[in-house]
């Protein structure tokens, strides 16, 4: 009877932990999708059907509008169905495991109940050794359900469950919880296995980027058979593999691996064509081959097959690097675009910057103004204020709406007016600067009849480009004057001893009369 009870309470359990799960899912849709994408990115097989794209970036499901929530507390809720995971599965595995008694053990022959009413007795105060039902069920309803970890002073959206679940401690503040790769160390080992200190950051970043294709084979910009290259790609493995896992915590880790392990064989086995000299390049020989032929008759020699044992675990940690980058291309780009944006920042623009990453990275998980319910049709997350002053936020790389105060710090509210492009408005300075060597506005100086140039840098208004256009060519014209005056006023010799000026002498050569 032991065992019978027991699997009624782990029964019981997984139930509620299938709940809590579907809660989180429900409140927060981008839990589901997110993970969805990365599972296809990571080319495992998807059986389910797919939701619109609309409805991903409306943040909506069963048609209901949700409240776009904070990275952080996406993070720590995807942590916490980890764990409800984990949980999950030890209780199956317990199922699995436990051994039954007869049943026939609890048969009462002589139509009396007692022995089956001691029975129930005895498992009811626990004098068996059986879980307390009281004291476990009711718990267990408690700890997984959101909120539960709350106080009245303090509100906490994680259960009792995952009260211990710290996201400040897996992610550090550059990482931005999952989103940016933090990469200055492997940076300056980058600087240590090319052996040059004239490496930039960016550069260094496209480096990383042909980890995407397979150009790290064929363009790898150092020699890959180096102690340093194979010890700069297995610590970067190392970081970019523990990364995945802890910004993707709900995925089932062991089908990636698994998958990953399956695709390194045919990834040896498959030649890297260079599509311009159609050359065969032989991975785990480093090694070209200019005809099929040849290439494929390598493949059984001993010296491949040396080259295949010799190599295999530092091929394993390249091809692993080779998938991740593809798995973590959207947080590799959002590395690019953060570096970049941080590179045309001002010295106070850069200190609102960092103030705004501790901000993120220290604020609380969850606040008491944060709406619960879903957004009424026609409405965003952000508050009143804010859309009465920014009803039209630009996309940010996530595809919603970038913060009120990044549009304020970015000057993205101070519109430019350009007559030039046909009274076109222009939002922000860096847009702005930007826009006149794009082709609308070239395209309305030549309208203009103006070569484009630029001497015309910041000129918006069609009087001022024109006033401009009639100086430049006064003054071409002026100077053409003069040195048609001057070649007119110089006097030169032939041999003959006649005394003519110089464009006379020349139009003279030119016919051959002299």
């Amino acid at each position: 009877m032991v065992a019978y009870e027991n699997a009624r309470q782990n029964l019981e359990e997984l139930e509620l932990i299938e709940n809590a799960i579907s809660a989180r899912f429900k409140r927060n849709p981008e839990l589901f999708y997110r993970n969805v994408d990365q599972w296809k990115a990571m080319s495992l097989e998807w059986e389910h059907p797919d939701e619109p794209q609309q409805s991903r970036s409306e943040n909506k499901i069963y048609m209901t509008k949700k409240p776009k929530r904070s990275r952080k507390q996406i993070v720590a809720q995807e942590h916490e169905i980890a764990l409800f995971l984990d949980a999950y599965r030890k209780n199956c595995d317990e199922l699995l495991n436990l051994e039954f008694e007869d049943a026939r053990k609890y048969q009462v022959s002589d139509g009396s109940i007692d022995v089956l009413l001691r029975e129930i007795e005895a498992i009811g105060d626990g004098s068996d050794g059986s879980k307390d039902h009281n004291d476990n069920g009711d718990y267990s309803a408690d700890i997984y359900a959101m909120f539960s970890n709350s106080t009245s002073s303090a509100p906490d959206i994680r259960s009792r469950k995952a009260q211990d679940v710290d996201v400040m401690a897996i992610f550090a503040k550059d990482e931005q919880y999952g989103e940016v790769l933090d990469l200055t160390t492997f940076h300056q080992q980058w600087l240590g296995v090319v052996k040059r200190g004239d490496v930039t950051f960016l550069q260094f970043l496209t480096q990383m980027e042909k980890f995407q294709t397979k150009e790290f084979l064929t363009n790898s910009g150092t020699n890959r058979n180096s102690g340093a290259y194979r010890d700069f790609v297995s610590l970067l493995c190392s970081y970019i593999d523990g990364l995945a896992r802890r910004a993707y915590p709900i995925l089932d880790w062991k089908s990636v691996d698994t998958n990953v392990a399956t695709e390194f064989r045919s990834y040896l086995e498959t030649p890297v064509i260079d599509e311009q000299t159609l050359v065969y390049y032989c991975i785990a020989c480093d090694k070209h081959f200019k005809v099929q032929t040849v290439y494929l008759a390598h493949l059984s020699g001993k010296k491949h097959a040396g080259n295949l044992r010799k190599n295999e675990l530092f091929l394993a940690q390249e091809h692993k690097l080779h998938k991740f980058c593809q798995f973590l291309a959207p947080e590799l780009s959002h590395t690019r675009e953060f570096v970049e944006r941080k590179l045309g920042f001002t010295s106070v623009e850069r200190e609102a910057e960092l103030e705004r990453i501790t901000a993120n990275y220290e604020a609380p998980i969850y606040t008491v103004s944060e709406p619960e319910d879903h957004i009424p049709e026609g409405t965003t997350s952000e508050t009143p204020s804010n859309l009465d002053n920014a009803p039209d936020l630009p996309l940010g790389p996530d595809g919603f709406p970038i913060p009120y105060w990044l549009y304020k710090l970015q000057g993205l509210d101070i519109e430019y007016r350009c007559e030039v492009c046909g009274n076109y408005v222009y939002k922000g300075r860096r847009q702005f600067e930007k826009h006149f060597t794009e082709p609308r506005h070239t395209l309305g100086l030549r309208k203009l009849g103006v070569e484009p140039s630029a001497t015309f840098q910041g000129l918006t208004t069609i009087a001022d480009v024109q006033k401009l256009a009639s100086s430049l060519q006064s003054r071409a014209t002026s100077t053409m004057a003069r040195s048609k005056a001057t070649k007119m006023d110089v006097e030169v010799e032939d041999q003959d001893g006649n005394v003519m000026t110089q464009q006379m002498y020349e139009e003279l050569e030119k016919q051959g009369l002299l």
